[in-house]
């Protein structure tokens, strides 16, 4: 918890909310009634899409014609379904669509200056896609590093849809979990933008060496010809065993990510970027002979229990080669006009090079239900028929016998399936097989379900919480983040006690993730007693509460701050998380601080001016008086900054803090433009005007407050909304002149 000086300046923020009139600065709008705009269905059919229990295999299966597209009119009588070989009577038969009635792509904005909308929060329900995609630097030249960053831009510029859920890893750097999950575009291009050639990933920048002219012996004799000695030897030993490390690395990888997508509901796919490499399944793709063995049974289990993770967790991979179609000779290749059987051979060894290097990602893919995408310079293309695979698929379940799970002996065995569809013309993909291990669950270790729910992408809902992160900045303190978690305690537990309090138990975990999915920092891991007298209790259920959590912010940087918390005695959980972007104020750039937002019945003080206006007129308002302050201090707990439910027709009072505003010779005091922009689940509802910003009563011009006003109008749809802020710096450099901040609400009937 904070110190005195921390508490006051805190304090000092939160009360700008209650006395903002002494800024001066009163922007005020009107928000327009909006008719409900349609939602898409969820998903309909079981969330739980690969289930193996000693009672029921269900399996996923994706159905093509010959033109690749999906056939979705199929019945249960036109499948057969085989384990081990043997026919199995189908019990459970369904078709799951994830395809949106209507793609919809966002469309750019008009103003390339214009900040993206706020993301829209999907819950479990609404996730209709969920995707890792994964770049394997360990196993990509330079050249196929852009050309992967490229196609990983242009699917989230193009192809993302709204209810998309979907990460980016890199197998090759420290991974986290499951937090970067997101349907926010914003986060997806930082994570894109970290996408870069791994310096130690291999030896050469291009797929092949070229081949090099012979030289004489010393003194110029003609005798047998000598290869060139290059500047470092290589040694095939080294080399085999740097090319195994990076194998392991790239399985350890797609392992843990595949291990962690199991939290996630419905079908998941996992889409890998890479050249391949000979040791995924070296047992299986190698014939020759000439393979160095060491370490390929090794691999080979690994791969086994990476595809039995993965048809268990119902992840699907697909693999894709950005190397696209290969040319087997190079221009800079120097051959002996003598000597055809060295270009012969040359251009065998090559080609066969490439093919055995792509059999891992086809077993992999075609393993798990996929495929893999190869031999085309078109990789977006290749994109989009791994995007149009994943419009649905079918679930089909069969009754297992009782020796598929051994229980004699108890010993796993590997069962493979086989699915056939019957009418002609068709393929079928589906998941090649499973180990006879049932997938129940033993009990849960004492915190995994809090710890779940903190790395969960979704908030856990057992407990109802409300986070609502403030980041503001201090001339002595610094930088530090104020959290106001809103806890519904009508999903606690509350026990009776004799001298006439109720009392629960919590327990509360939270910390921040950095933008490679680590912990950055643990903020706080404690159980707590609520207890409160029975002449209060009714209240605190009706209002319920807010647990405070203020830190220091260390660095600049992208976060998740991620809290759960558990009732002790009923054991729900319930989670809440935001992304937060901790600007750097050290490097003079205008930034903004979090907003907060409180909700009063009534119309507006009457002094309140357009977005931007001049400042009132009258002199503000001391601490405590005013009629606006009032309304505020007597307005309904659910329209507190913490809680931020309101109802239609409420005044919206909002305030936040400017920093690094730029001043010059010819102008002393700051020349800024500010609007409110207001959104509804991702669309956006109004835009305010952009107006001056005054500054002629503020003191310290790094740190200017503004209030602004929102009147929703009495017809505004319930539902989710956010406030952005977009702020202007007229004497900023055009790259950094504007920012921009949002804040989330609901308005309830």
């Amino acid at each position: 918890m904070p110190g005195p000086r921390r508490a006051s300046a805190i304090s000092l923020l939160l009360a700008i909310s209650l006395f903002a009139a002494a800024f001066g600065q009163s922007p005020r709008g009107q928000a327009p009634a909006q008719p409900r705009p349609q939602q898409s269905p969820p998903p309909e059919g079981d969330e739980e899409v690969v289930r193996i229990t000693t009672n029921l295999v269900q399996v996923d299966a994706v159905v093509t014609d010959k033109g690749g597209r999906q056939v979705i009119d199929l019945k249960p009588e036109d499948f057969e379904i085989l384990e081990d070989g043997k026919p199995q009577r189908i019990t459970n038969f369904s078709y799951i669509s994830t395809a949106p009635p209507v793609a919809r792509a966002a469309a750019p904005p008009t103003d390339e200056n214009t900040p993206p909308a706020p993301p829209t929060r999907l819950r479990p329900g609404q996730a209709r896609r969920t995707l890792a995609l994964v770049v394997d630097d360990l196993h990509l030249s330079f050249e196929n590093t852009v050309v992967t960053r490229d196609a990983l831009r242009k699917f989230v510029d193009q192809q993302m849809q709204p209810d998309d859920l979907v990460a980016i890893f890199i197998t090759g750097k420290e991974l986290g979990v499951l937090q970067q999950f997101t349907s926010d575009k914003q986060q997806l291009y930082d994570a894109i933008s970290r996408v870069r050639y791994n310096l130690m990933a291999r030896s050469d920048v291009d797929q092949f060496d070229p081949v090099e002219p012979y030289l004489l012996p010393e003194g110029g004799a003609r005798g047998g010809p000598i290869p060139r000695q290059r500047a470092a030897e290589k040694d095939a030993a080294l080399v085999n065993f740097r090319r195994q490390m990076y194998t392991r690395g790239t399985m350890g990888a797609l392992q843990f990510i595949v291990n962690h997508l199991r939290a996630l509901p419905g079908r998941k796919s996992l889409v890998l970027f890479s050249e391949g490499d000979p040791s995924v399944f070296p047992a299986e793709i190698d014939t020759s002979g000439d393979r160095d063995s060491s370490g390929g049974q090794e691999m080979l289990n690994f791969a086994h229990k990476l595809v039995d993770a993965a048809n268990r967790n119902s992840v699907t991979i697909y693999s894709i080669d950005p190397r696209g179609l290969q040319a087997p000779l190079d221009i800079r290749d120097q051959f002996s006009a003598s000597a055809p059987e060295a270009i012969a051979g040359t251009i065998q060894a090559r080609t066969r090079g490439v093919f055995v290097s792509q059999l891992g990602l086809r077993e992999l893919a075609e393993k798990t239900g996929g495929f893999l995408v190869k031999n085309t310079n078109d990789i977006t293309g290749g994109f989009r028929r791994i995007i149009d695979d994943l419009k649905g698929y079918y679930l089909i379940a069969y009754r297992p016998d009782e020796s598929t799970f051994d229980p004699a002996t108890r010993r796993p065995r590997f069962h493979s399936l086989k699915i056939r569809v019957k009418r002609p013309g068709l393929q079928v993909r589906s998941r090649s097989g499973f180990i006879g291990v049932s997938g129940k669950d033993g009990p849960l270790a004492r915190d995994a379900d809090i710890i779940g729910a903190l790395v969960s992408p979704f908030a856990s809902e057992g407990v109802r919480v409300r986070l609502t992160p403030l980041f503001a900045n201090d001339p002595q303190l610094g930088s530090f983040m104020h959290s106001l978690l809103h806890v519904d305690a009508r999903d606690l537990t509350f026990t009776q006690e004799p001298d006439g309090w109720r009392k629960a138990i919590l327990d509360v975990m939270g910390v921040t993730f950095g933008d490679n999915g680590q912990i950055a920092d643990r903020l706080v891991n404690s159980t707590y007693t609520l207890r409160v007298r029975e002449k209060n209790y009714e209240r605190l259920l009706q209002n319920g509460f807010v647990y405070t959590v203020d830190f220091a912010v260390k660095k600049p940087g992208a976060y998740q701050l991620r809290f759960s918390l558990r009732d002790a005695a009923s054991r729900r959980v319930g989670s809440a998380g935001q992304f937060i972007v901790v600007p750097n104020l050290g490097s003079g750039r205008l930034a903004l601080s979090g907003i907060i937002v409180r909700g009063r019945t009534g119309e507006s003080d009457g002094q309140a001016q357009t977005p931007g206006g001049a400042p009132p007129a009258s002199p503000p308002a001391a601490p405590g008086e005013g009629q606006a302050d009032q309304d505020v201090l007597t307005s309904d707990v659910r329209s507190s900054p913490g809680v931020r439910r309101f109802r239609p027709g409420m005044v919206l009072d909002y305030v936040y803090m400017i920093y690094n505003a730029r001043t010059t010779s010819a102008s002393p005091r700051p020349r800024l433009t500010a609007r409110a922009r207001l959104f509804r689940e991702g669309k956006l509802l109004y835009t305010g005007e952009e107006t001056p910003v005054g500054t002629d009563r503020q003191e310290d011009l790094k740190r200017l407050g503004v209030l602004g006003q929102l009147h929703l109008s009495a017809n505004a749809e319930p539902g989710e909304y956010a406030l952005q802020i977009v702020v202007t710096d007229l004497l900023a450099p055009e790259k950094h002149r504007t920012v921009s901040r949002w804040i989330d609400f609901e308005i309830v009937k």
